[in-house]
């Protein structure tokens, strides 16, 4: 609804196959989220993303939130929540996906932490927390597991904590293990190392 929040909740499958199935946005909780307040939610299961009938060019995929954004005065925020399992998606172009948001814009996130295995193709931004983010504030994260997957030459970006970061924002006091296992193209991926108080990923 225009005013809700979602606090203490969680979404669990034993299933090995993806049970959360969409195109274009989608989350483990939430495919969109505006301005709104997510805390202590968790999400313990499998999640894929693919074209829709051809239309689709593009997927922002989150293991908690598909998108998350905000505005002056009226920010939405991510904290204390989990995710645990596997993000995969073939899709042609444009695929931001992130171990807690897809694509943050505006919003904060803190104290989250994800466990993820994220298979794709043509990777725009993946990370082990957002894959795209600006105007944000990601804070006292952690992220472990994997990227695996194809790259696109002058394109990509693979990151522990955040894939692409831009037009403002900090990352700070974030510790990711992510192993890339992928080429990477453009500058040394910050996920290939453990981080620890990381200031100021966003250029």
């Amino acid at each position: 609804g225009a005013q809700c929040d979602i606090k203490n909740c969680s979404v669990s499958s034993s299933l090995t196959a993806p049970v959360i199935v969409g195109n274009g946005k989608v989350g483990g909780a939430i495919g969109e989220n505006i301005y709104h307040d997510i805390s202590k939610v968790t999400v313990n299961c499998n999640i894929s993303c693919g074209a829709y009938n051809g239309s689709y060019t593009y997927a922002i995929v989150g293991g908690i939130v598909g998108y998350l954004g905000g505005g002056t005065g009226s920010k939405g925020s991510i904290s204390k929540c989990t995710y645990n399992g596997e993000i995969t998606g073939l899709v042609p172009n444009n695929v931001y996906f992130g171990g807690i948001v897809g694509e943050l814009s505006g919003s904060d996130i803190s104290e989250c932490k994800t466990n993820v295995i994220i298979t794709a193709s043509n990777g725009a931004g993946i990370g082990g927390i957002v894959g795209n983010a600006s105007y944000g504030n990601i804070c006292a994260c952690y992220s472990q597991g994997e990227v695996h997957g194809s790259v696109n030459e002058g394109r990509s970006n693979w990151y522990g904590v955040a894939g692409i970061t831009g037009n403002g924002g900090t990352i700070q006091h974030c510790y990711t293990l992510m192993d890339l296992g992928v080429v990477h193209y453009g500058s040394t991926p910050s996920g290939s190392f453990a981080i620890k108080d990381l200031v100021n990923q966003f250029s």
